[in-house]
């Protein structure tokens, strides 16, 4: 069950990366912009917004989102 709901999760932020989805939820994620030129930066790489308190705001889309995204290899992005 806690991979199907990673897959739907990771689904849904693929649709919003590709404007498939409303724009309320596409503005729930931005690009992680790096200024230097590096090896990790050349990926789509998802911003991770702090949260002031953990265990319930690091469930939200917002969050949970880009830090399963970034997990991603290169190949699935």
């Amino acid at each position: 069950i806690h991979v199907r709901a990673e897959y739907i999760l990771l689904l849904m932020v693929y649709t919003c990366l590709n404007n498939l989805t409303p724009k309320y939820l596409s503005d729930l994620l931005t690009l992680d912009i790096n200024l230097y030129c590096t090896r990790s930066s050349t990926g789509l790489n998802l911003h991770i917004p702090t949260t002031k308190y953990k265990t319930f705001a690091d469930r939200s889309f917002s969050v949970a989102g880009p830090q399963l995204w970034n997990k991603l290899p290169e190949q699935l992005k």
